[in-house]
Parts: structure tokens; C-alpha cells; sequence
């Protein structure tokens, strides 16, 4: 095995077990992170985010000093229907969520959109003009 291949090797190990004790923390505390996709276009930030099963009504956006915030709650279909099932498997995650984004101040705040169908989130943000440096004469 060559040293990338060992290095990639053990990078996946870490990561995997990372992966399973984030998990298990997140099941025990109702907590939980949608996955996203940011990507950066000439003009504006576009992030894609992963919401099965929720609604508009569900998802809070904000957006506050260069940051924005992403949060809501999926609701246990179990916790309303305890009586009626016995569940074998509940491997799916519920409660809480949220996620933040540091954008600087790289964001025209009054021109964000949010679209949500099929349970996947978009956001666009444009981009602000960069500050023109302005030079200042010296006077004699």
C-alpha cells in the first residue's frame, strides 16, 4: 500500500468512527444536522439543503452579521402514534436541527431568496459589490 493510499485509509477510519459517535450523540439529544451542498457562482452563494419530510413551516432562515442560520424541529411520527405501533427499527432522525454559515460580509442581505419543494431547500444570496478603495490625495 502506498502512503496516499494509507493516509485515505486511515483519514476514512477517523472519519467513519467520527461519523458514528456525532450520530449517537445526535439520537440521544433529538438533535440532528441537515446535509447541505454551498456552492459560489460569479454573482451569488447558492446552498442546497437536505429536508426530508418538513414544510416551509418548519424551517427558519435568518440572516444576521454575515451569518446565516438555518433551523426548525422534525417531529417523531412515533411519539404521536406510541399506542397505535410497535416499531422494530426507528433509525430515523428527529427533533431539532440547525446549521450556520459565516459569509462575512460578502452578502447583499435585502436580495436573499429561500425555495423549498420536495423537501430540498435553496438559498440564494448575492454577492456585494467589493468596496472600491478610495485614495486620498495628500495636500502640501
Amino acid at each position: 500500500m502506498n502512503a496516499l493510499a494509507l493516509v485515505n485509509s486511515i483519514f476514512d477510519d477517523v472519519f467513519n468512527v467520527s461519523n458514528q459517535v456525532t450520530n449517537k450523540e445526535m439520537m440521544n439529544s433529538h438533535y440532528w444536522q441537515p446535509r447541505v451542498d454551498l456552492h459560489e457562482e460569479k454573482d451569488k452563494y447558492i446552498l442546497t439543503a437536505d429536508l426530508p419530510g418538513l414544510n416551509q413551516k418548519d424551517v427558519k432562515i435568518e440572516f444576521d452579521d454575515g451569518v446565516l442560520t438555518l433551523s426548525g424541529e422534525r417531529s417523531s411520527e412515533k411519539e404521536k402514534d406510541d399506542d397505535k405501533y410497535n416499531y422494530y427499527y426507528s433509525e430515523r432522525i428527529y427533533g431539532k436541527f440547525e446549521r450556520s454559515f459565516n459569509f462575512g460580509n460578502n452578502i447583499d442581505a435585502d436580495n436573499i431568496k429561500a425555495s423549498m419543494k420536495n423537501g430540498i431547500l435553496n438559498v440564494e444570496m448575492n454577492k456585494k459589490e467589493p468596496k472600491k478603495v478610495k485614495l486620498i490625495n495628500i495636500d502640501q
